[in-house]
């Protein structure tokens, strides 16, 4: 489902007055497609992500709520990339403590310091661990394409995030999208 905010709706107006280092209009990745699964209802109390079109660019809008205190998180990040026609490459795979990228330790990780720096603007983000039970993560109009650096290739993708707790998998969620060639003037 997408959501289309127009001038005048309060979120559009919030997100409209705050725009610092994003430029719309040069959005390198188009977002065509999100699922996200609870494996585990019983830790999970709500995964609830849609695609939301802002200034043209579909972000993620949505909440996340567990039901228990979570006191160690892993995640993995996979990015599959369409070359050629029914050619897929793993562009990234990886690991990482998710309690040590919230408390800025990854800053070694250009992909993850660019993840971190777009979590920051959420203003519900925990950067500690343990993850209180009932705390309401909120992803507002968060835009993932602007980690993708411009540079790189027009292709297909597709992303995954798993998230885990001690090898338990909690949920996943998946996006599907293209790359687009910027012309910087």
């Amino acid at each position: 489902m997408t959501i289309t905010l127009k001038p005048g709706d309060e979120r559009y107006e919030d997100e409209h007055d705050d725009v610092d280092d994003d430029d719309f209009s040069n959005s390198p990745i188009a977002l065509t497609g999100m699922t996200t699964n609870i494996l585990d209802h019983k830790l999970i109390e709500r995964l609830d992500v849609t695609l939301v079109e802002h200034n043209g660019i579909k972000k993620l809008n949505g909440t996340l709520k567990h039901r228990v205190d979570m006191h160690a998180l892993e995640a993995e990040v996979q990015v599959q990339i369409q070359q050629f026609r029914n050619k897929w490459s793993r562009f990234i795979d990886m690991k990482f403590d998710v309690c040590k990228f919230l408390d800025g330790k990854c800053k070694n990780n250009q992909v993850l310091r660019s993840i971190l720096k777009r979590f920051l603007k959420s203003r519900s983000l925990r950067q500690k661990c343990p993850v209180p039970a009932r705390h309401v993560y909120v992803l507002d109009l968060l835009d993932v394409s602007t980690s993708y650096p411009d540079y790189l290739p027009n292709v297909a993708l597709i992303a995954t995030v798993n998230v885990y707790t001690k090898a338990h998998l909690l949920w996943q969620f998946n996006l599907t999208g293209f790359t687009k060639a910027v012309i910087k003037m």
